[in-house]
């Protein structure tokens, strides 16, 4: 018979102590049962190949499993590298080929949001972001939960909420499930955590496993137990350890497995079967869209959804909407009824926006390229970058700018996709490209240390004008009054007359200095227009991030949002 989880045992559970969580002294085990097996977490472990010590770590945590034959494998729950960069991913990945059992891999934050190649190098090295491991009669699921590039917390992308759901489809509710994933799947930590616990507690999910705050404790996710683990990097006692699992009976064991001491067991989740009581979602936090009443003039005239995210602002030629998705595709609905017309497949991610100009469309992949495609859906020319291409390029006259990672930037000739020069000396990611007056180029580039720098390169040969750094960008940009205005890092922020964001486009800029509101997407979900003293109106859509809108009427607007949808809202206030 099946226990059913009752809502005073979830709000007891739900408790995670001064609200965040739980964490826990060792406990003394007498009468432990027999084990059928045990498996090891390693979370967090930061490799740099600038950083021997992280390596030494993670060396010695998978010296300890392979002195314990017991162990039949390890998942390394996120964070594997510090920076997302192909040699400290690579130099983690050998380390990790030492260990004499299976292991399993999942990103967190910093392989994914701190990586150069939008991501690109985690899936190059370890082929995939998810895994599916059925064993002794347990189902065990990884999912990346770090998707968005542009956001602190985190993002289960809409596939990978659709691949978790065909995971889980023909299982049953017997089964017993366990899921990994890096981030704490609850609010704060998640933007649409309910995405995925909606569609897991439906079946028999015995816990979340994960990382992200490097140490020990038992939460709750609507529901779920979820258990977070320590980093395998070493403590403040200067030990490296890692996290054991084992199937005990009816029980599972946890315990801190110091490298050279015993297993200090510090929980014991029982086994049974879960039946997560249906429509109880209701009493777990969700999204607010009360918002919404107080501006009954904002209406959707057509949504779809293409099942990829999209982390990019679209853009039209007026028959038509452009936009690129997260499985690498451009697609092109048409204005009037969303309609799909045609769509173009790249290898690699989607990430920036689209940009037409006189019938081309003009965007990069994560495949190296940036690509000129007409409006019949015919690939006029690509261009090889020389790394993923995340930024959306800018056009000047017969002059395409684009950004890719590694620090390139590159003028192109719009008519053939020849190239004009490159720069390939600046440290860090180009994530925007644009122009000023003076006929400069101008790339914003992300660094290691996630900070913006600006360089202003010839537009004419590409050498080297200025190089600006938060302090100096009011020398690029002025006299504007304050506003309130989303940037495409997913942050709604602030900006006085010298704190100029080179997010905002040379639009929004002449908009905002002849006193005329603008539309923009927020990171919580909202579309706003904001005036230079208030907000006129606001619709909330969904809850996370909503990329810059592109107006196609007086009235109406097309926004896509990292949940995949594509949707033409019109507005008469």
């Amino acid at each position: 018979m099946m226990k059913k989880v009752l809502l005073s045992a979830v709000l007891a559970l739900t408790a995670w102590v001064a609200v965040c969580g739980q964490e826990f002294e060792s406990q003394v085990i007498t009468d432990k049962p027999a084990c059928s097996f045990s498996f090891a977490v390693f979370a967090d472990p930061h490799i740099s190949i600038e950083n021997e010590k992280s390596a030494a770590d993670l060396r010695s945590v998978v010296n300890d499993v392979n002195n314990n034959p017991g162990i039949a494998f390890v998942v390394v729950v996120g964070d594997v590298s510090d920076k997302g960069d192909y040699e400290s991913l690579m130099h983690a990945k050998n380390i990790l080929n030492g260990l004499n059992c299976r292991y399993y891999v999942i990103p967190g934050n910093h392989d994914m949001r701190w990586s150069m190649t939008g991501g690109e190098d985690f899936r190059r090295v370890f082929g995939d972001d998810k895994f599916r491991l059925q064993f002794n009669g347990y189902l065990f699921l990884g999912i990346n939960t770090a998707a968005s590039l542009w956001r602190n917390d985190g993002h289960v992308a809409v596939q990978d909420i659709e691949w978790m759901r065909r995971q889980l489809k023909n299982i049953g509710r017997k089964s017993p499930v366990y899921i990994f994933a890096h981030h704490p799947l609850k609010t704060g930590d998640v933007d649409n955590w309910f995405d995925l616990t909606d569609v897991v507690r439906r079946h028999n999910v015995q816990a979340f496993i994960g990382g992200h705050y490097h140490r020990n404790m038992i939460g709750n996710y609507d529901g779920i137990t979820g258990v977070i683990n320590r980093s395998v990097q070493r403590d403040e006692e200067g030990k490296t350890a890692y996290t054991m699992y084992e199937i005990c009976g009816d029980s599972l064991y946890v315990s801190d497995k110091r490298v050279g001491y015993v297993p200090q067991y510090w929980s014991i989740l029982k086994i049974e079967d879960k039946l997560y009581v249906e429509g109880d979602e209701k009493l777990f936090p969700r999204p607010d869209y009360s918002c919404n009443a107080a501006y009954k003039g904002v209406k959707e005239r057509w949504k779809r959804n293409v099942g990829y995210a999209i982390y990019g602002s679209p853009a039209t030629d007026g028959t038509n909407v452009y936009f690129g998705d997260d499985k690498g595709v451009l697609h092109a609905y048409s204005l009037d009824k969303g309609k799909e017309m045609w769509s173009v497949k790249t290898g690699g991610r989607i990430c920036g926006g689209v940009t037409e100009k006189e019938g081309r469309i003009l965007f990069g992949s994560g495949d190296g390229n940036v690509y000129c495609v007409d409006n019949k859906g015919e690939v006029l020319w690509r261009a090889n970058a020389g790394g993923p291409v995340m930024s959306r390029p800018a056009v000047k006259g017969d002059t395409v700018f684009a950004g890719g990672g590694e620090g390139r930037m590159m003028a192109l000739s719009l008519k053939d996709g020849a190239v004009l020069w490159r720069y390939d000396e600046a440290d860090g990611v180009a994530v925007g490209a644009g122009y000023t007056d003076e006929g400069n180029a101008l790339f914003y580039i992300k660094n290691e240390k996630g900070e913006l720098v600006y360089y202003l390169l010839d537009g004419n040969d590409g050498s080297f004008v200025e190089r600006l750094d938060e302090e100096k960008k009011e020398e690029i940009y002025a006299n504007a009054k304050s506003y309130t205005v989303r940037n495409e890092e997913g942050k709604t922020v602030s900006y006085d007359d010298v704190d100029w964001s080179p997010w905002i486009s040379v639009e929004t800029k002449a908009r905002l200095r002849r006193g005329l509101p603008v539309v923009s997407g927020t990171d919580d979900g909202g579309v706003m227009c904001i005036g230079m003293d208030c907000v006129k109106w606001m619709y909330k859509i969904c809850n996370t991030e909503v990329n810059n809108p592109v107006q196609v009427s007086e009235t109406d607007y097309i926004v896509t949002d990292a949940d995949g949808n594509v949707r033409r809202l019109s507005v008469k206030m």
